[in-house]
């Protein structure tokens, strides 16, 4: 049975693993574990000898972005179900594009802020390419 609350009444305080969405810019920073996705324009070439190419980007942008790994499963999912995954791709940020992922640790004090950071950190990328990131707090 919900029960009403009073005008005036304190909202509940949110829970222990979910009090980082609470955060603001002027609290102290934590630990954010981030997930870089880097879509390339046309996921089909990466059959080809483009994806050579493709990967050399994806190191070289891991390796100024201070990643600690980088790897291609949101990619190859796509490419060896032809695009029609029977089973979509999830993982700690849902589903998956076809992309490069980029795994990242940063500190920051809200999420949004760690997810500039990380795209921050990134060299300019190819024509094209897209960037989607989503911070998970360690702490």
């Amino acid at each position: 049975m919900a029960t009403a609350r009073h005008a005036g009444a304190a909202a509940p305080a949110p829970s222990p693993e979910q009090g980082w969405r609470e955060r603001s810019e002027g609290d102290r920073p934590i630990e954010w574990r981030i997930e870089l996705l880097l879509i390339p324009p046309n996921p089909d070439h990466m059959r080809t000898t483009k994806r050579w190419e493709a990967e050399r980007q994806v190191e070289a942008a891991a390796e100024a972005a201070g990643a600690t790994h980088w790897d291609p499963e949101p990619l190859d999912s796509f490419l060896d179900s032809d695009g029609h995954a029977e089973a979509p791709n999830i993982g700690l940020a849902g589903l998956y594009p076809p992309a490069f992922r980029l795994h990242l640790d940063i500190f920051a004090s809200t999420s949004p802020q760690a997810e500039e950071r990380a795209r921050g950190r990134l060299p300019k990328l190819p024509s094209g390419w897209r960037v989607r990131a989503t911070a998970f707090p360690l702490a």
